[in-house]
């Protein structure tokens, strides 16, 4: 608090007491000034700090909203991917039971070996060419795992962007409480 001095020509003409007295409500006013200063200050920080939160909070919420609709994207694509390879391995298992079949009627009819050794080859040709497509959709589900991991990163950096973002605004408004302390 400041000293307040009160010229003499002030204090002779007030008196001792009435100048102490005098003094006493200039001091009184200063603080009660002083005092409301720091409510309103605190008041403007609260709401400030309460805005801010509240953006990030929506941003959050926009981003998080974001993620969710590519993820269910993705989703559905693995869900399309997966009817295809079921598909796929019916089409492998009536491949198979036709196999079974000509390997009887080999066994039954060897006169006729030189010509279903050609259907089986052909048939193989045709086993070969569905496992390259069971490969390549392995490969493109081995891709979609790969963008699922990068969202993953990308949701873990946005929490990390957030942490760092809702650190600096608490510390500001800690700068600034400490430094409405220091002025009192």
């Amino acid at each position: 608090m400041s000293v307040i001095t009160i010229p003499k020509p002030l204090r002779d003409k007030l008196g001792e007491e009435a100048t102490d007295a005098f003094v006493e409500i200039v001091k009184e006013v200063d603080l009660s000034a002083r005092q409301e200063a720091i409510l309103i200050a605190e008041e403007r920080l609260e709401r400030r700090l309460a805005e801010e939160i509240g953006k990030v909070n929506e941003r959050i919420t926009f981003e998080a909203g974001k993620l969710n609709e590519r993820i269910t994207g993705l989703e559905g694509k693995i869900t399309g991917i997966e009817e295809k390879i079921t598909g796929l391995e019916g089409n492998i298992t009536g491949i198979e039971e036709k196999i079974i079949g000509l390997e009887g009627k080999i066994i039954g009819l060897e006169e006729k070996i030189t010509g279903i050794q050609g259907k089986i080859t052909g048939i193989e040709g045709k086993i070969t060419g569905i496992q390259g497509k069971i490969t390549g959709i392995e490969g493109k589900i081995t891709g979609i795992e790969g963008k699922i991991t990068g969202i993953e990163g990308k949701i873990n950096t946005l929490e990390l962007r957030l942490t760092v973002k809702l650190g600096a605004v608490v510390a500001v408004g800690i700068t600034v409480v400490s430094v409405l302390v220091k002025l009192l």
